[in-house]
């Protein structure tokens, strides 16, 4: 074990209710309607601004779309939630520019951001947007600065507890029952495996092809292919590939900072790997934890519902000797592959750890058979 994470609490406030952020700032939604906005520059956080009329129901969902300069609100509950898409051009205003009235008892919401570069050089954004009202999903399309509803909604036998996008695919989990893939392309709908009982369902995008879903004290990993079909028709067909770590407690929440999987347990954070699947840190200073975002590679924001906590990976060149010592050649070649050193640099480091690496299997008569 090692410290793969540095901790600092920035934000101490009563009733947070959901959070976001986009580069240096962070969104903060309470249970009491308001909109909080800080800048965490220099991890000295300074309040940029407090909407008290931002909503008078609980702000439960917030998403930051910097590309186009807007915030996705989701306040109410499953009766009377409601989203509404605000103008973030001046940090310090959130007009609302558009309700969405088809989204009333709204529950969740997950959306996709895709850039696009022309042959020109220009840039443009796709923007996707599924929202769970009730047992159905309505999807919408960002457009001339507004989002558009599709006009076909998608049914489901139950209200989903959880929900993510990955690779034209809506990943979702139901209380009390499984956790489904539904393909956006042939619209067919798969179960992999039940929730658990007494278990919340929880699904976390994790890569552009994998999502995490947690059972329990497991967390499954599932890797979303694409292949022929095996009856010799032209058509392609999704295959899943699945792997599990083990987690001290069951999970709330998780984000994935690659190469590591950091997981809110009741009484602390856990970070760990899945290959080589390793505990790599337990943070106690974190505890009762319900929303973590990762902003960038290497760090993330975690909140309770009274602190917010930044988590500030160290160094990959301290991780890297400290792998090196304790022998751990598999992830310490990871780090340096991830390394924002020179390829020179990089590649240097790599050939070493390679030969530490042989040395070691050779000295302990484990070198894999050719």
């Amino acid at each position: 074990m090692y410290a793969a994470y540095v901790v600092t609490p920035i934000i101490k406030l009563n009733s947070i209710e959901s959070i976001a952020a986009s580069g240096e700032n962070i969104f903060v939604g309470t249970r009491q309607g308001n909109l909080l906005i800080y800048n965490n520059s220099n991890d000295h956080p300074r309040l940029l601004c407090l909407n008290k009329t931002f909503d008078k129901k609980p702000v439960v969902q917030i998403a930051v779309v910097p590309d186009v300069d807007i915030l996705i609100s989701l306040c109410g509950n499953s009766s009377d939630g409601l989203i509404r898409i605000h103008d973030i051009s001046n940090i310090t205003r959130q007009p609302v520019v558009q309700i969405l009235e088809n989204t009333k008892g709204a529950s969740m919401f997950c959306i996709d951001v895709q850039e696009h570069h022309s042959m020109t050089g220009g840039v443009m954004h796709t923007i996707l947007m599924w929202v769970v009202v009730k047992n159905s999903i309505k999807t919408y399309y960002w457009k001339d600065r507004s989002f558009i509803k599709h006009e076909n909604d998608i049914g489901l036998k139950d209200v989903p507890g959880s929900l993510a996008y990955c690779k034209d695919t809506l990943v979702l989990g139901f209380k009390l029952n499984d956790y489904l893939t539904l393909d956006l392309i042939d619209g067919k709908q798969k179960a992999h495996f039940p929730v658990g009982k007494n278990n919340e369902p929880c699904v976390t995008q994790v890569s552009e092809s994998g999502v995490s879903l947690n059972k329990g004290f497991e967390t499954i990993v599932m890797e979303i292919g694409i292949e022929d079909r095996k009856t010799g028709a032209i058509e392609k067909e999704q295959v899943f590939s699945m792997s599990a770590m083990t987690w001290s407690k069951p999970p709330v929440h998780l984000a994935y900072d690659e190469p590591y999987f950091i997981g809110l347990l009741s009484d602390q954070v856990q970070v760990r790997t899945l290959k080589p699947t390793l505990l790599i840190q337990n943070i106690p200073d974190i505890s009762m934890a319900k929303h973590i975002i990762r902003v960038k590679p290497g760090f993330l924001f975690a909140a309770s519902g009274s602190q917010i906590w930044a988590l500030q990976a160290s160094p990959r060149a301290s991780q890297v000797s400290v792998l090196l010592e304790q022998r751990q050649f598999q992830l310490a070649l990871i780090l340096s592959n991830m390394s924002n050193e020179t390829n020179e640099e990089t590649a240097r480091n790599i050939r070493h750890i390679k030969k530490l690496y042989a040395r070691d299997l050779l000295n302990t008569k484990s070198l894999p058979k050719r």
